[in-house]
């Protein structure tokens, strides 16, 4: 499962805001990311995340389900008005619709080193992690500046050693590109 880190501090302490998950997935994923309300009769208001992978984008082919989430409020809370608990209680279910839409956790510092199992990151392949190295090595990117390389080519942060295969082959095609680009335009000019 694709980790997302946590970026904000509340009262219960730290989470992945809803603009860090939009990010993660409209970036990372390649998707556009919409949320749908739904009012029913009884009077519960559910929040759904509706993620489209984008043409051509690491996640095409991919479907992704609605994920219902609902909205629960209290307005009881003497800190906040009506609106503002509204807005909180909203944006929560926005954030864990999404979550739960695209298979995502948000990282939790305790559980990643206290020893507790991992789910499975789906990290990059041996043969994919070969190419990148091999990359690396064309590009005489020097040891423990991977990360900031490979960040720099992928538009969003990277940890080199916990690369996903999608990260990867995105990072890959987009070395390739713009390596047959710059091969092609010196010619084009000297015409």
């Amino acid at each position: 499962m694709p980790v997302v880190a946590k970026t904000s501090k509340g009262n219960f302490g730290t989470y992945a805001d809803l603009a860090s998950l939009i990010a993660y997935v409209e970036r990372g994923m390649e998707c556009w990311v919409a949320f749908d309300t739904t009012h029913h009769d009884d009077g519960r208001i559910t929040v759904h995340s509706i993620v489209t992978p984008r043409k051509g984008g690491v996640s095409d082919g991919r479907a992704f389900p609605p994920c219902e989430t609902p909205v629960f409020w209290e307005t009881t809370n003497s800190r906040l008005n009506q609106a503002q608990a509204y807005g909180s209680a909203f944006t929560y279910a926005c954030r864990y619709s999404l979550l739960g839409a695209c298979g995502l956790s948000a990282t939790d510092d305790d559980a990643q080193t206290s020893g507790t199992p991992q789910r499975d990151l789906h990290l990059m392949s041996d043969a994919t992690k070969q190419r990148i190295d091999i990359m690396l090595a064309e590009c005489n990117v020097p040891p423990g500046q991977q990360s900031a390389y490979l960040s720099r080519i992928a538009g969003t942060r990277v940890e080199y050693a916990r690369l996903t295969e999608p990260i990867a082959q995105r990072i890959l095609t987009s070395y390739t590109q713009h390596r047959q680009q710059t091969n092609t335009q010196p010619k084009e000019e000297n015409k």
